[in-house]
């Protein structure tokens, strides 16, 4: 929907039809990235957007390319039958991890990229009990980040890129907390890998995820994007009195919006009246 950005963060000149953009540095107001919004605004207005979640679709709908178009939302799909909850012992073990601890989740593919929020995650962390909590991260960790981790004097374990899903439902379930600080995210799907395991999923109420986690009831939504409240979030899901309530609700919850049977039967419904459309 923009001119060329992947991630705008402040920039709203998609808006309004791009140009000028400060992604570039330039000074010309009619940069390639408006006359690409042009060409997408001519190629597309036929088309029906699909944002994948409630927050991508508020941006189609007020966007220059595809603000007559009327986007509707059908969220991205998780397959809840390669994500289920397993044994916690048996996932520890098998990954390594020896703790006591209650285990905070986090991670991306590169968690050094400034919109995944880990230095929110990070800073969140000082707010927090080490004697309480070990802290697991899957995804790249750049010297930045290694470097974060150590000044917060947590024990913590990186377990790397993990490649598989089997890898991955093995670090939900050693888990007892996602913690998920992103600033910008169209969606947020290892947030709803981590619901299908059964783990209560922390985030901040903001773009695609907030879409995802219902607060208080499989998670909870801090204020964006305050580390002091992702802290006291935290504290909330894994000190809860009714864990195991709050457990069973990450799965059933989510199931219900993005299992990807659900997903397909709105898909398949979308392309049917299109069809229809199309033949009167």
């Amino acid at each position: 929907m923009t001119g060329g950005c992947h991630l705008s963060l402040d920039c709203e000149k998609y808006k309004t039809g791009c140009g000028n953009c400060p992604q570039l540095n330039g000074a010309f107001g009619k940069d390639f990235t408006r006359h690409a919004v042009k060409a997408k605004r001519s190629a597309f207005r036929r088309v029906q957007p699909v944002g994948i979640s409630d927050w991508v679709t508020s941006q189609l709908n007020s966007s220059t390319v595809f603000g007559d178009n009327n986007a509707i939302t059908i969220y991205n799909n998780v397959d809840f039958s390669v994500f289920f909850p397993a044994n916690k012992e048996f996932s520890k073990e098998s990954l390594g991890l020896t703790t006591k601890k209650k285990i905070i989740l986090s991670g991306s593919t590169n968690c050094g990229d400034f919109y995944k929020g880990f230095s929110l995650f990070s800073e969140s962390l000082k707010s927090l009990d080490k004697d309480d909590y070990f802290i697991c991260i899957f995804g790249k960790l750049d010297a930045a980040a290694i470097a974060a981790m150590e000044a917060t004097g947590f024990e913590y374990k990186a377990l790397g890129f993990l490649h598989d899903d089997v890898s991955m439902r093995l670090a939900y379930n050693a888990a007892d907390v996602f913690v998920a600080p992103s600033i910008q995210e169209p969606f947020g799907k290892t947030l709803v890998e981590a619901l299908a395991c059964k783990v209560p999923v922390v985030c901040f109420d903001a773009t695609g995820p907030a879409g995802i986690v219902e607060h208080k009831v499989n998670g909870y939504k801090a204020k964006a994007f305050e580390p002091e409240d992702m802290a006291t979030g935290t504290d909330w899901v894994v000190k809860q009195s009714n864990y195991a309530t709050l457990s069973n609700d990450a799965r059933n919850s989510a199931m219900k919006k993005f299992d990807s049977v659900v997903i397909a039967d709105k898909y398949i419904k979308i392309y049917s009246d299109l069809l229809c459309k199309d033949l009167k």
